[in-house]
Parts: C-alpha cells; sequence; structure tokens
C-alpha cells in the first residue's frame, strides 16, 4: 500500500506523512477505512520502511 515497483534493495527518502497521504482508494478502497487508516498511521513515527515488496524508504 506505500511503495509499489521492482526495487529489490533501493531504498528512497521521503517523510512518512508524505507516504501515508499517498495511500488512496486503489489501495484501500473503502473510504471510511482509507480515512481510519490514515488517522491510525498518522499517530506513528517510523524512521525507516521495509516493506515487502518495492521501495524500502528512509523517513526524513
Amino acid at each position: 500500500m506505500l511503495r509499489f515497483g521492482d526495487a529489490l534493495g533501493e531504498t528512497i527518502d521521503s517523510t512518512w506523512k508524505e507516504e501515508v497521504e499517498a495511500i488512496n482508494m486503489q489501495s484501500i478502497p473503502s473510504g471510511d477505512k482509507l480515512v481510519e487508516l490514515k488517522n491510525s498511521l498518522q499517530e506513528i513515527e517510523p524512521e525507516f520502511i521495509d516493506v515487502g515488496h518495492g521501495f524500502c524508504v528512509n523517513c526524513k
């Protein structure tokens, strides 16, 4: 639901806020659940996002 793509071993720099705001209806097709998820995610402040597929993210 965050960074998709063929990015094995690659990292990018971003902010947690930008990553959470980029989650959209394509990833979470329920408007209410999407808002609930974003609100919940904004309560944490990770330094690094290690994903299963796609780009890992260094949070600034």
